[in-house]
């Protein structure tokens, strides 16, 4: 049966209520009278009830704008105190009064909206703005057109975390429960999340697999399908067990004008299939994905005890793994979250913060105190620039800041516990200096090849920087060239073609040697076992900084074929704002300026660089900003799928056999601070950067340099 409503509704509030309210209705007697649409995925668009509607859109502003407020400022709160137990029967969809006594436990719990993964403030519409045509939602950022029955198969923007996204269903049932939730005299809200909902489960609801290497066959495609199309990935199930979770709660709540028994007990059934993937070993993933499973099981087995025999059994399940998989993916000691991201130690804290309010961190020897180190570990990442403290290390973007509270910045030289996890931070917040330098390798989860590269902030603006992630697309030549050595701030030896993380070898963990201060300076020193490993290339860096002042970068490259020529390339990657002139004087320095996206007029000395290896004048330097062939360089990526044109410097040198290469890095005085006529350091090399080996063959360097008059004298040992 067909129904087409046109409706022209007052603008008063009271009429587009009504409205709102007497459609919900009549699509629910639609659904009623012959059925929710078959499960069988062929089943032809013309069986579903066509809804035209000319709704005022303020009702789609007012909630889209109530729902964006919540959805960024919400934190979820504890339900310890809304716990009801539910334990003296178990669901089973062929006995209606199991429905009724789960319908009934979900009657006595508050309304609250339980929060996995943050959804798109603009996400939201009623029920009425669905037209024959269909209608426009936001889907993980990116605008689309929906119609019923949902083409779930749909990957418009060729982007496997989009499907993902899709089927976690996060922005088709989450901004409906928010919006529910705010306003509750309004039960129509949820009835848009149910059609997805039910589209859904129709559709996938009995194809879980139960091991990835022996997936069901489905359909449509080969036997790898459902996981290639994301139906059945662990983070797409942890985010809809929590959401269709919340929609049988809230739709209880709502009762059977918005939910009837039959519905419900459809729902509960696909909720069931979702929680039985996720207690499941051979569908669990040992990484960050693992994490949120075990929260979205305890959730499910706290809240629904009832849907499964096993249901009561599963918190401890979800606890003692998620206690272990913890272990693996954080360095209790220092809090820093082993994947490789800044991006990630934020939404590892989110995660960990709703797990001590839900309880199960309780549950496990971690304790809260946790929380506390990556709190201060965040802190020492997130530099003191105030527009943007966020540096993109890892695959990191802004938009997924959005949610993450700023803890405060520490000063100084981060904890000695750092340099073992594969991180050296420094942080000077009298003049807002900032570097932060890596050297880490424990998995290919968000695993770029960015031995050895650094970021750095001076007078509270990022000077230096990493690309970003772009996204999750790995056939794409931005998320191939965001990946590569290229893009970071480190040394490629000859051409260094692409290589997948896959093929790194062995992890070696941390790779930082050395993190000190001496004589006011602060120096690092680490390796870059990438190099050793695919090139028979040693490559040591030690950064020698004196924040606000000078950065001398000095890497020591030593191949084991000493008769074999290379070209050895230094690549420094700048902020957007930064632009690059050649010194005028010589071939050896440029000077780095802040203006307006970074080619404005009355640009601002930021700083200059100088190349104090021997080898200077055998030495390429070439300024790059947004090129495209014969590769992508001089491009980064604050932004998810965004491309922003940045300069890079490239220094590229030819030598056979052990070579040191020192660049310098003379950082300017903002004009608006009291300084000498020159803004600029004094600063030069006294002799030659040399190394040796001691009486037990460690290798220590000599560095002998003069800043601002004075002469300061090293020994670094790595």
């Amino acid at each position: 049966m067909a129904i087409r409503l046109r409706s022209c509704l007052r603008r008063t509030r009271r009429d587009i209520f009504l409205a709102a309210l007497v459609l919900g209705l009549l699509y629910l007697a639609s659904t009623r009278t012959h059925g929710w649409p078959s499960v069988d995925h062929r089943r032809d668009s013309s069986a579903y009830a066509a809804i035209e509607s000319h709704a005022d859109t303020r009702v789609h502003q007012t909630l889209s704008a109530a729902t964006s407020r919540s959805e960024i400022a919400s934190t979820p709160t504890s339900l310890s105190n809304a716990t009801t137990v539910c334990t003296h029967f178990v669901f089973r969809p062929s006995d209606p009064s199991t429905t009724k006594a789960a319908i009934d436990c979900f009657r006595a719990r508050p309304i609250r909206v339980v929060r996995l993964f943050a959804t798109d403030p603009q996400t939201t519409t009623l029920l009425s703005h669905k037209t024959a045509r269909g209608f426009e939602m936001n889907l993980n950022r990116h605008r689309i057109n929906i119609t019923f029955p949902v083409d779930w198969h749909m990957n418009p923007f060729k982007d496997r975390s989009w499907r993902m996204w899709l089927h976690s269903l996060k922005d088709m049932i989450g901004p409906s429960l928010r919006a529910y939730e705010m306003h509750p005299e309004n039960p129509s809200y949820l009835l848009l999340a149910k059609a997805f909902a039910m589209d859904w489960c129709g559709k996938f609801g009995h194809t879980r697999p139960t091991r990835w290497a022996s997936l069901p066959p489905p359909w449509v495609g080969t036997a790898a399908f459902a996981t290639r199309e994301y139906i059945w990935y662990d983070m797409a199930v942890s985010s809809r067990a929590v959401l269709l979770m919340g929609l049988l709660h809230f739709g209880a709540h709502a009762g059977p004008e918005i939910m009837s028994e039959h519905e419900f007990a459809e729902l509960a059934t696909c909720q069931r299939e979702q929680a039985l993937f996720l207690a499941a070993q051979d569908t669990y993933f040992w990484t960050n994905h693992g994490l949120f499973a075990d929260t979205a099981l305890f959730l499910v087995s706290q809240s629904m005890p009832w849907i499964h025999p096993d249901g009561s059994n599963w918190t401890d399940v979800a606890a003692v793994r998620f206690a272990k998989n913890v272990g693996n993916l954080i360095d209790t000691a220092s809090g820093v979250h082993k994947e490789h991201s800044v991006s990630y130690q934020g939404a590892m804290i989110n995660l960990i913060a709703l797990t001590d309010q839900l309880g199960l961190l309780n549950r496990t020897a971690l304790g809260s105190d946790i929380l506390v180190r990556m709190r201060q570990a965040l802190g020492w990442m997130l530099t003191p620039d105030d527009a943007q403290p966020v540096p993109f290390v890892g695959d990191t973007s802004l938009e997924e800041f959005l949610n993450v509270a700023k803890p405060q910045h520490e000063d100084g030289l981060a904890p000695q516990s750092f340099p073992p996890v594969g991180l050296a931070i420094v942080k000077q917040l009298s003049t807002q200096s900032h570097l932060f330098m890596t050297a880490w390798f424990y998995s290919c989860t968000h695993k770029h090849a960015d031995e050895l590269s650094f970021v750095l902030t001076e007078f509270g603006r990022q000077l230096i920087v990493d690309p970003g992630k772009f996204a999750h697309v790995n056939t794409d030549p931005n998320r191939m060239y965001a990946l590569s050595p290229q893009a970071h701030n480190g040394v490629t030896v000859d051409k260094s073609p692409y290589t997948a993380c896959r093929e790194f070898g062995k992890p070696y963990g941390s790779a930082i040697r050395l993190a000190t201060t001496h004589d006011g300076f602060t120096i690092f020193a680490g390796d870059n076992p990438l190099l050793a490993t695919h090139q028979r290339v040693h490559h040591t860096r030690i950064l020698v900084y004196k924040p606000s002042k000078l950065l001398v970068v000095i890497d020591h490259l030593e191949p084991n074929d000493t008769e074999t020529m290379h070209s050895y390339t230094r690549r420094f990657h700048y902020a957007e704002n930064v632009a690059l002139v050649k010194d005028a004087n010589t071939s050896k320095s440029y000077n780095a300026y802040f203006g307006p996206k970074g080619d404005g007029a009355d640009p601002e000395l930021a700083a200059k660089v100088e190349d104090w290896s021997r080898t200077a004048n055998q030495t390429r330097l070439s300024l790059v900003k947004a090129r495209v062939k014969p590769a992508l360089q001089g491009w980064i990526y604050p932004l998810l799928r965004k491309r922003v044109p940045a300069y890079v410097s490239e220094q590229t040198t030819p030598a056979r056999g052990s070579i040191i290469l020192v660049t310098a890095m003379k950082i300017a005085r903002p004009a608006g601070l009291d300084r000498s006529p020159d803004p600029l350091p004094s600063a030069k090399l006294l002799k030659p950067v040399t190394w040796q080996r001691n009486i037990i063959g460690t290798p220590f360097y000599n560095i002998e340099l003069q800043l601002d008059g004075i002469p300061f004298r090293m020994k670094v040992k790595p």
